[in-house]
């Protein structure tokens, strides 16, 4: 646990958590330990924090400061921005899936809250009702983000390379769209 928080920071940060749809009904002394167990991480400008079609990485993130981009490769423009509150990665909370995009630090580089799937479990594990919840609500918003990225594929394959233009193309606009619902 994260014993050195200012009481304003475990506070900003139960009211982050308190807004993410897996632990919205979690009792407050789960968001307390939670907020506790998140580790800060600083990412430097281009810093590739998720590389797409890894396995292993156990970790969610939260955006703290700045903003990261979302992109299927490296030398696109990203398809969609997250900025302050939002959060990625919390499909490797529930199984060691397959990541389906690139993240990366935006710019000017983003401050990112950290929490481990081990030190969630660990959290969780004192309570089988509150651990099957968290994990039934992980599945119901991985089949979301699986539909929506089955909406991306299609966007994708559907595209004339030949032709293709970012800056004029509505399809990022459909790509940001198909991130929403997966939120």
């Amino acid at each position: 646990a994260n014993d050195s928080l200012t009481p304003e920071e475990l506070e900003l940060r139960k009211r982050r958590l308190a807004d993410v749809p897996l632990f919205k009904d979690l009792d407050s002394s789960y968001i307390v330990r939670i907020a506790q167990a998140l580790e800060r991480r600083e990412v430097a400008p281009g810093e590739v924090i998720i590389e797409k079609g890894h396995v292993g990485e156990k970790e969610m993130y939260f955006v703290a400061k700045g903003k990261v981009d979302v992109l299927m490769s490296l030398d696109q423009p990203p398809f969609v921005k997250l900025r302050l509150g939002k959060f990625f990665g919390e499909t490797a909370l529930l199984d060691n899936a397959v990541r389906s995009a690139y993240v990366r630090g935006s710019s000017k580089g983003a401050v990112l809250l950290v929490l481990d799937k081990d030190g969630l479990k660990n959290i969780l594990r004192t309570d089988p009702d509150v651990e099957q919840r968290v994990g039934d609500a992980l599945k119901l918003h991985f089949n979301r983000r699986e539909s929506a990225e089955r909406v991306l594929e299609h966007i994708e394959s559907s595209d004339d390379d030949d032709d293709f233009d970012w800056e004029d193309d509505a399809t990022p606009r459909k790509a940001a769209a198909a991130a929403k619902v997966a939120e």
